[in-house]
C-alpha cells in the first residue's frame, strides 16, 4: 500500500496526500472526540 496518493480535483492535479494524513482526517471526521487525544499530531 503506497504511503501517499496523487490528488486530482476537478480534473486538476493538486498534489500528494500522505496516507497517515488521510487516516487521521477520516478518524477525526467520524470520531470528533479523537481531537482530544494528544497522541494525534499533524506533522
Amino acid at each position: 500500500m503506497p504511503s501517499s496518493y496523487p490528488v486530482v480535483f476537478n480534473g486538476r492535479y493538486v498534489g500528494l496526500l500522505q496516507r497517515d494524513a488521510i487516516a487521521a482526517w477520516i478518524a477525526n471526521f467520524y470520531q470528533p472526540e479523537a481531537e482530544q487525544k494528544e497522541e494525534l499530531s499533524v506533522a
